[in-house]
């Protein structure tokens, strides 16, 4: 798939690797959730794109990726361009650090307390925009929700990877402003009949 970047915009990751999320033209440069991340070193290639410029996007499962022109893809690998790729990284994460402060240490303990409210969360998230798929008469809402119930594994898991991308833009587009916080219900579970 070809863009044509709008904005490229450089940040780093939770474990250090630097990433760049690039901005179709024509997108919203102020939401997140238009723009396409790339982690890794392709972020140094796209930190020298200009504005108005065309890059080919690969998708491999959930990660994207772009295609590097082959004569930047050698000198990205030469041994030479180490040091250049080394001034690039820390440089990010200097700024990413003297903007955001150091990474907290975590304990496990503490982390799965964490990871349980996102989980639920999600879900809960989820559950919502489902419920609200199912009250909208539209076609697209009538579509996702028929297809969930389809006897055809693919349709129903083509379905589900929608409904999860919507819940992951829509606690997305919410966290970048607020912190929604967990009422602490629990996530019902669905009961399925019993088959005789």
């Amino acid at each position: 798939m070809q863009v044509t970047i709008g904005k490229i915009e450089l940040g780093i990751t939770n474990n250090g690797t630097v990433k760049a999320y690039i901005y179709p033209s024509g997108s919203d440069f102020t939401n997140i959730c238009e723009a396409i991340e790339i982690i890794g070193d392709s972020a140094i290639y796209l930190a020298t794109r200009k504005t108005g410029e065309t890059v080919e996007i690969t998708e491999k499962g959930q990660w994207k990726n772009i295609n590097i022109p082959k004569q930047y893809l050698n000198a990205l690998n030469d041994p030479m361009y180490e040091r250049t790729k080394l001034l690039f990284n820390r440089s990010v994460s200097a700024f990413n650090k003297l903007a955001n402060g150091p990474r907290q240490a975590l304990d496990f303990d503490s982390a799965k307390v964490l990871i349980t409210n996102n989980l639920e969360l999600f879900l809960k998230t989820q559950d919502f925009i489902l419920a609200t798929l199912k009250k909208t008469n539209t076609n697209f809402a009538k579509k996702i929700v028929a297809d969930i119930k389809s006897d055809n594994a693919e349709t129903q898991f083509n379905a589900w990877k929608l409904i999860n991308e919507l819940t992951h833009k829509s606690i997305n587009e919410i966290n970048k402003d607020f912190k929604i916080i967990n009422d602490c219900e629990e996530v019902k579970e669905e009961k399925t009949p019993d088959k005789k």
